[in-house]
């Protein structure tokens, strides 16, 4: 996928690219295993060997956003445009809804057909999202954890970074589901509703003959 509104970072020099950050990096790399031990387990001595090298923290952190942004962007553009057509679906399943309540008896039929084709793709393209969601949360994982997501914040304009924060898909999926449940128990009244109109409408008249 081109990821075209999600440029990539370049900060200080650094791409993320560990082969072509090495010459920024210099001796700096030798920094890479502790600053990944401080990310996992955070403790004090950790901290107090960090301390020690404040200029080789700087630069391999540099490294480390870059290119945990730029590995992340495919993922995190792909979350983008699937919730975006979520929403369109979304959309198009509640004009359809709408119609149901503005049509005629005669084209009922129909439009509640539409609404329910426009159900089951607002439900094809929920279950596509929750799948990008869940990949894009997971190649955000090192950005959305401290130290380098308060750094992060810090070093990157926020027109530049990547978005951290996700819609939970369980909720949205059940908040769906639920409103889709909801119209279909509302139809099925109506459409009772309209059988037994169209039904004593087509009754013979107990005065007739």
């Amino acid at each position: 996928m081109t990821v075209r509104y999600l440029p990539a970072l370049t900060i200080e020099g650094y791409t993320g690219d560990l082969e072509t950050d090495a010459k920024l990096l210099g001796h700096h790399a030798t920094m890479v295993d502790i600053l990944m031990l401080i990310m996992k387990t955070d403790t004090e001595a950790d901290r107090a060997t960090l301390a020690n090298f404040p200029e080789a923290v700087r630069h391999v952190t540099l490294h480390l956003i870059a290119a945990a942004h730029n590995r992340a962007r495919p993922a995190v553009a792909a979350e983008i445009h699937a919730w975006a057509d979520l929403l369109r679906q979304r959309a198009r399943a509640d004009h359809a809804y709408a119609y149901l309540a503005e049509t005629s008896t005669a084209r009922w039929a129909a439009a509640h057909h539409r609404y329910v084709e426009a159900a089951d793709d607002l439900h094809t393209a929920t279950t596509t999202w929750a799948k990008a969601c869940v990949e894009a949360k997971a190649a955000t994982d090192a950005l959305r954890a401290e130290p380098l997501r308060s750094r992060y914040r810090s070093l990157v304009d926020l027109d530049q970074r990547l978005p951290l924060d996700f819609e939970d898909p369980d909720r949205v999926a059940a908040e769906i589901s639920a409103t889709h449940t909801r119209r279909l128990r509302i139809a099925a009244i109506t459409l009772q509703a309209l059988g037994a109109h169209a039904s004593a409408s087509t009754r013979p008249s107990a005065t007739a003959g």
